[in-house]
């Protein structure tokens, strides 16, 4: 550092005043952790700008990966539409009359006009006829009269008033099983109608009873005996049971796995894998036939 002396005679420029430089000998070795080099004015103002963001920015990542201080994660709505605050359309917007119905298709019925009540500093100035017609309107609808269905829901459409409503259920009941009947009857015989008029000389079963009954009747009045349907003869009948299991047709064979060889222990012939003496004895190795079986291994050809 150095100080300026004044100009002889006390005129020329003021005394120079000694500024103080970090790093000069009269400068302390030691500084606190709070201490600044330079006044907060001496920073230009995009330096400082650019400082701030940074640390925006730092405070919005401490928060946890994927969130934001300006988004908002939340799904609930703060304002739901059965509850607005304002009414859209006074003529037909009674708050609280209803449970808010989304499916609804016609609007309610307008607010009926405010019946005045007349007193000493009012006058009726009212229709008598509109005011009965406002009165019997109210006494058959208690939404009209302000009564509110706070628990019930608007109606979808006023022509579902009177209708019944959709039967949920999976059973039938007996006229619906009537119902059913008739219609496949119906059905059945309006396809042997059709049917019928396509055969040529078709006569149906009843038909064919009813002409048989007849030439038997004719018979018994003409004094010859009829020679009655017996039935099917004693060789027409099947001995077996037509409806029975098929028998099987599987065949059981076994082979010897060891040799057919003289035995010096026992001074004999004997199979050596059964032990046995008799050469015609069933062998070890039992195999299974089944002629219908599926025949996986066949050649075929490409």
């Amino acid at each position: 550092m150095r100080a300026a002396t004044a100009p002889p005679g006390g005129a020329g420029h003021p005394y120079l005043k000694a500024s103080f430089q970090i790093g000069s000998v009269k400068g302390p070795t030691s500084y606190d952790q709070t201490t600044v080099v330079f006044h907060p004015d001496d920073i230009p103002a995009a330096k400082v700008q650019n400082k701030k963001d940074v640390k925006a920015w730092k405070k919005e990542r401490s928060k946890g990966l994927g969130t934001s201080a300006r988004w908002d994660m939340t799904v609930e709505n703060p304002d739901p539409i059965p509850q607005r605050r304002i009414r859209t359309c006074a003529e037909h917007d009674r708050p609280n009359m209803y449970q808010y119905n989304y499916r609804a298709e016609v609007l309610p019925t307008k607010n009926l006009a405010h019946v005045p009540r007349p007193h000493k500093f009012k006058i009726d100035m009212m229709d008598p006829a509109t005011r009965n017609t406002i009165t019997m309107r109210m006494a058959a609808d208690p939404v009209l009269a302000g009564t509110g269905k706070r628990t019930e829901e608007m109606c979808v459409n006023p022509k579902l008033a009177d209708k019944l409503s959709w039967n949920q259920s999976t059973e039938f009941t007996k006229k619906e099983y009537k119902q059913r009947w008739d219609r496949s009857e119906d059905a059945r015989t309006q396809n042997s109608v059709k049917k019928n008029t396509k055969l040529k000389r078709y006569v149906s079963p009843e038909a064919r009873e009813a002409a048989r009954r007849a030439e038997l009747r004719r018979l018994k009045e003409s004094g010859v005996v009829p020679a009655y349907n017996t039935g099917p003869t004693a060789d027409d009948i099947p001995r077996y049971n037509r409806l029975a299991k098929e028998p099987s047709v599987k065949t059981k064979s076994s082979k010897h796995s060891g040799a057919w060889e003289f035995n010096k222990l026992e001074d004999q012939w004997m199979w050596s894998d059964t032990a046995s003496f008799e050469k015609s004895s069933p062998g070890d190795m039992v195999k299974i036939h089944n002629p219908c079986a599926f025949n996986f291994a066949s050649p075929t050809s490409v």
